[in-house]
């Protein structure tokens, strides 16, 4: 049996489960996905983020560099997924402007 990962915490964890819950309820997995939106969650919260308002550009590049990967495919796939994360939600008017560049 695979250890389970903690439940997500704050500032963007809500966010993370209905992104996810949306996507699962497109009939798609979503499982490695989640398991990269869940460690962006806790770099988040090492960090000390409180709010969706002190994610900035600099943070997440620093997020990415903090992940380094052997594959590019691997990397482009971490930038990928947090990148569609807040076009998510955008279009779903939880915050006006993406992040991610």
């Amino acid at each position: 049996m695979s250890p389970r990962l903690p439940g997500p915490s704050r500032p963007i964890a809500l966010h993370i489960m209905a992104f996810v819950c949306h996507k699962r309820a497109l009939n798609r997995r979503y499982d490695v996905e989640n398991k990269a939106l869940r460690m962006f969650d806790g770099y988040l919260n090492a960090q000390g983020i409180k709010t969706l308002a002190e994610i900035t550009p600099a943070l997440l590049d620093a997020f990415f560099l903090s992940r380094p990967r052997l594959r590019p495919r691997s990397f482009n796939q971490l930038v990928g997924i947090v990148g569609r994360l807040f076009e998510w939600m955008v279009e779903h008017d939880v915050i006006d402007r993406s992040p991610s560049r």
